[in-house]
């Protein structure tokens, strides 16, 4: 008996005991961590260059040395890689001198393969296995690997404009060799050249390639080499035949080889220029010439200032590896364009000489990075931010027009949307104020009305003049919906950057285009969806299953349940449009039950750029922790290994996400310097901002094993949040500021839930109701009335009553206005009535329906068929 009780007892206490742990913190909070004092030793560059899943395919990161916004990436190359490098992939070309990690083949300039092998019947198609182990290393400035097949080991590190190689070869009595390949682009050459200097100790050369994702754009890259010492034989190739003892050779497939004495430890010193082989010489005269170790010294000195722009403190060693390595992405492109001595090719072709003390940029992959990039390093280097602005702008007055998707000295035109706009806007809305913003309007004002006309062909907006008359792009455009969605955005840019300049007429015209997207708003299926040039949606669900392509027809990279939630400059509107908070709320959910599954699937595809928002989205309905769960959850798509990114990188965009994530922080809104909010990642953050100032950020219990991720409260220089606890005041990035946060390890359902706590939205110009008739075919007899549903829904807050009228060109047919009001979730579906004479002849009538809300107007066209019914007995 007694054993009973005392076992009675101890499930007792026990349950006590699980209760209380089940009710405690799943951190216990010891005390801060320390700052990272030196960034460079949390930055592996290998992370991201590998596969982030089947559908997701190659991150496309490199590994392989560069300067911040350096003109070269000194990196490995490895066989059928369209980007250069894969880590699953052992066979590997060599290094060559330029990379970016994008979704098409580009760059891959000038390789160079060291080896031991003898020269064969194709050198062109030579490799050599590297090892991906221990030895294989890769850090800011500075990447390793051995050859196992041959006892090379290979070591590069670079400057601004120079790539610097240091090869050691085994002792085993077989010739040093270094295959250098002009002609072995990634996209191909047009044409390539190579010369072997007479000294024995130089080489240059040039290349031409493009083609970037079929499109006509062209470059040439040019290069000269440097020795340590004298080659001992020499050879060239044309892709055809191999010449020993000739030093020259011109051909697509170009390239040659030097060979040095067994045993040698070889460095290589080569700059490029995109002006000519003299800009080159003068690079190389101006860059090169120190040791490999004092060159790699010097590279990480300078990424560790660099990177320290952002002083974490956190336990989670993993968490501070995937942090900086992402914030190393982020800081890769664009590139340095010009010389030493400030002279860059334009898009004109010309050459012409940037501003004493100012660099021009290039390779913008504005789709990608202007959602989060842009603003990363307008607010951390406004300086650069600035030039990169001023380069873009230096473009248009070259080629008439702003390059989309910039690359070299082309505007490639890839993607949809006019994404430059809101990249220049982004940058200077967070801190990059520098350059010609009258010019840079005037630029984006021009495009936006008259298409932007450049160089050979290319059209900055094609068919603008329809898009304004129809109020949509219709999908005869290809990507109708995606279009129109992003080029509200771009307005939206457009009209704060007026507002910003003083030119309120400007802003105020494009701030009613901003609400475009409203025209594709389809109420029966509560999708943005494509439109006919007549105006009729297409039959059927907003989202269907396609099975050819890279998504659904109509969307760029994606599908309609991943587009409908593309509206930042104006959530409000679309939470009203999709029902209200609590609809919206529940959509989401069902959204993000899957995190990454690709263009098809109606759910989020957190590895794409048109996704990075949607995280954040529950902020504005009332459901802050949600932002704060899911956030967490994409956060954890990334770690610090090969395959740890969820998507292509596309030059830094996702790892821009990244480090916004990390942060607690998300700039929401393009065009604006609004931030929203989630837990952070880290303990300690400061944000170092120009003038000493700073944005300091504590949030203890944020990192570790079990972190916490929920938000219980937050304190902005030492004042509790109330209207704006979901967002920062504009001006913390202009004076900085102290944010407290007080974490918990379950959610918080109270904090940031009022409609007052959400993050602003810019609904000026909205329409109140948008509308559709699904079925516009009608057959009525005369003599009878018949009638078509219309679906409507409610756009604004407020709004309020709908009526329906109708006319038509023949006065026997009449439309029984209609009227009401919409219902909570802010739909109406009415059914119209539609009488025909018996005067009116058997014929086909179109009837212009009116849909009116206040003072805004909608119209439908119905085709009435005005038939006999036809007696089947």
């Amino acid at each position: 008996m007694r054993s009973r009780r005392a076992l009675i007892a101890v499930i007792a206490v026990t349950a006590v005991f699980m209760a209380f742990v089940a009710a405690a913190p799943r951190f216990a909070y010891d005390g801060p961590p320390q700052f990272v004092a030196n960034p460079v030793n949390h930055v592996d560059t290998l992370i991201g260059t590998g596969t982030g899943g089947e559908t997701v395919g190659e991150i496309n990161d490199f590994p392989g040395a560069s300067l911040p916004f350096g003109m070269v990436q000194y990196s490995p190359d490895t066989v059928g890689n369209y980007a250069g490098y894969n880590y699953d992939n052992s066979r590997s070309t060599g290094f060559s001198m330029t990379h970016a990690s994008v979704g098409c083949a580009a760059f891959g300039d000038i390789s160079m393969l060291p080896t031991i092998t003898p020269i064969g019947a194709q050198p062109w198609n030579a490799w050599e296995r590297i090892a991906h182990d221990d030895t294989e290393q890769g850090a800011p400035g500075y990447y390793t690997v051995r050859f196992p097949g041959t006892g090379v080991t290979a070591e590069l590190t670079a400057t601004t404009r120079t790539g610097v190689g240091r090869f050691h070869y085994p002792r085993n009595g077989r010739p040093a060799v270094l295959h250098v390949r002009s002609g072995a682009s990634l996209a191909g050459n047009s044409r390539a050249y190579i010369q072997i200097g007479n000294d024995n100790t130089t080489i240059t050369g040039w290349a031409t390639s493009g083609g970037f994702c079929s499109k006509n754009n062209v470059y040439t890259v040019y290069f000269a080499m440097k020795f340590s010492q004298p080659f001992t034989s020499y050879g060239s190739w044309d892709g055809y035949s191999v010449y020993p003892g000739a030093r020259s050779a011109v051909s697509p497939y170009s390239g040659g080889y030097v060979s040095f004495p067994a045993g040698s430890v070889l460095e290589v010193q080569t700059a490029i220029s995109y002006v000519g082989v003299e800009g080159a010489l003068a690079n190389l005269a101006a860059e090169g010439g120190k040791s490999f170790d004092d060159v790699r010294a010097a590279a990480v000195s300078e990424w560790n200032a660099t990177l320290s722009c952002i002083a974490v403190a956190g336990r989670n060693v993993g968490n501070l590896d995937t942090f900086y390595t992402a914030l190393y992405h982020s800081l890769l492109n664009p590139n340095t364009f010009n010389d030493v001595d400030g002279r860059y090719i334009g898009f004109d072709g010309a050459i012409h000489t940037v501003a004493q003390g100012r660099t021009q940029y290039t390779n913008f992959s504005d789709w990608d990075t202007y959602r989060g990039s842009a603003a990363l390093q307008g607010l951390l280097f406004p300086k650069q931010a600035s030039d990169m602005a001023q380069s873009l702008v230096n473009d248009a007055e070259q080629s008439g027009s702003f390059p989309r998707w910039a690359l070299a000295n082309s505007a490639t035109g890839e993607m949809t949307g006019d994404s430059v706009v809101p990249l220049i806007v982004n940058l200077y809305a967070f801190g990059a104020k520098d350059f010609d913003v009258k010019t840079a309007l005037h630029y984006m004002v021009n495009a936006a009305t008259k298409g932007g006309v450049g160089l050979g062909g290319y059209v900055e907006r094609p068919g603008i003049a329809t898009y304004l008359a129809l109020g949509y792009a219709p999908q005869t455009f290809g990507a109708g919906a995606s279009i129109t969605l992003e080029w509200s955005v771009d307005d939206f840019a457009i009209a704060r950057f007026a507002d910003a300049l003083g030119d309120t007429a400007t802003a105020a015209e494009f701030q009613n285009r901003a609400q475009y997207w409203q025209n594709l708003f389809n109420p029966t299926t509560r999708f943005i969806s494509p439109r006919n040039a007549m105006g009729f949606f297409r039959a059927g669900p907003g989202y269907v299953d396609s099975p050819l392509g890279f998504g659904q027809d109509g969307y760029d990279e994606g599908n309609a349940e991943q587009y409908v939630w593309w509206v930042p400059h104006n959530v409000a509107g679309l939470v009203t449009a999709l029902g209200g908070r609590t609809a919206v709320a529940d959509r989401l959910d069902r959204f993000t039950k899957e995190l990454n599954v690709g263009p098809k699937e109606p759910y989020l595809w957190a590895g794409n750029e048109p996704g990075f928002g949607v995280p954040w989205l529950y902020n504005y309905v009332g459901q802050p922790w949600k932002t704060q769960h899911t956030v967490d959850r994409v956060r954890g798509l990334f770690g610090p290994t090969p395959d740890g990114e969820p998507g292509n990188d596309d030059l830094g965009a996702m790892s821009s996400w990244y480090v916004w994530a990390a942060l607690g922080l998300y700039p929401s809104t393009p065009g604006t310097p609004v931030l929203t909010v989630a837990a952070p990642l880290f303990d300690g953050i400061i944000i170092a901002l120009p003038e000493g100032k700073s944005i300091r950020i504590s949030a203890p219990g944020a990192s570790g094993p079990n972190h916490l991720r929920y938000i219980s409260g937050l304190s902005i220089d030492g004042e509790a949040t109330d209207r704006t606890s979901t967002w920062l005041p504009e001006s913390i990035i202009r004076t900085g500021g102290e944010l407290k946060f007080s974490l918990a390890a379950y959610p918080n359902k109270v904090w940031g839930t009022a409609e007052s706590s959400a993050p602003p939205s810019f609904g000026a110009g909205s329409s109140a109701v948008t509308v559709n008739v699904s079925r516009p075919i009608v057959t009525i007899a005369p003599g009878t009335t018949g009638t078509v549903k219309l679906d409507a829904q409610r756009m604004i807050d407020g709004a309020g009553d709908y009526t329906v009228t109708g006319i038509t060109s023949d006065s026997g047919i009449t439309v029984t206005p209609a009227s009401g009001q919409f219902a909570s979730d802010g739909s109406a579906h009415v059914d119209v009535a539609i009488t025909v004479a018996k005067s009116v002849r058997e014929a086909y009538y179109p009837v212009l329906l009116t849909t009116k809300v206040g003072e805004s107007v909608r119209r439908s066209t119905v085709l009435v068929i005005a038939e006999a019914e036809v007696d089947e007995s």
